[in-house]
């Protein structure tokens, strides 16, 4: 059997922007493939506050669930996957928290490249959460996305509004994506 690489959309942006409903409405609507965010799932598990040491393994678990959606993507011959973050937030943030970046994410990053990004604006309410960090920061963050996707020439939508307005935009860029 071959398997055709499926672009990848993924929707990424600041903490607490709906990444996750967008990715949800997404797969329900559109009928694609999806994967969800890995870091979620190693944080919940972990008994002790996450480190820089931390980021290389969530980074490992990432890319290996956004290549599982690919592939079922590929055997469903899908054009498309739609991803819950990638090791762009996982770069990013190892840069804000630590400074530093380590070399296994810079290179996956750059393997896995997204092939369109739709980029979360933060102007919904922040949701608390025990393993978000800082509602105050989500404008400053969210201009590190858009630098950094614009750095790296990647075709993006900004998603703004609230309730079915944001809905709407996220069904809209979509359309135009998939169309």
């Amino acid at each position: 059997m071959t398997y055709i690489h499926p672009n990848r959309i993924v929707v990424t942006g600041p903490e607490s922007t709906g990444k996750t409903a967008a990715v949800m409405h997404i797969a329900s609507a559109f009928g694609v493939q999806y994967s969800l965010e890995f870091a979620r799932t190693y944080l919940e598990r972990l008994e002790r506050k996450y480190t820089y040491e931390d980021l290389v393994p969530i980074a490992r678990g990432q890319a290996a669930w956004i290549d599982t959606a690919s592939l079922e993507a590929s055997k469903r011959g899908d054009q498309w996957v739609v991803a819950d973050t990638d090791l762009l937030t996982i770069y990013l943030w190892s840069l804000i928290k630590f400074g530093k970046v380590d070399s296994y994410v810079v290179e996956t990053l750059d393997r896995q490249r997204a092939d369109f990004y739709l980029l979360m604006y933060p102007d919904i309410p922040w949701e608390p959460d025990p393993l978000r960090e800082d509602p105050g920061t989500r404008k400053a963050i969210f201009k590190r996305y858009l630098k950094e996707i614009k750095k790296r020439n990647i075709p993006h939508k900004i998603i703004r509004g609230t309730g079915r307005e944001r809905t709407l935009s996220v069904e809209k860029a979509m359309m135009e994506i998939l169309h």
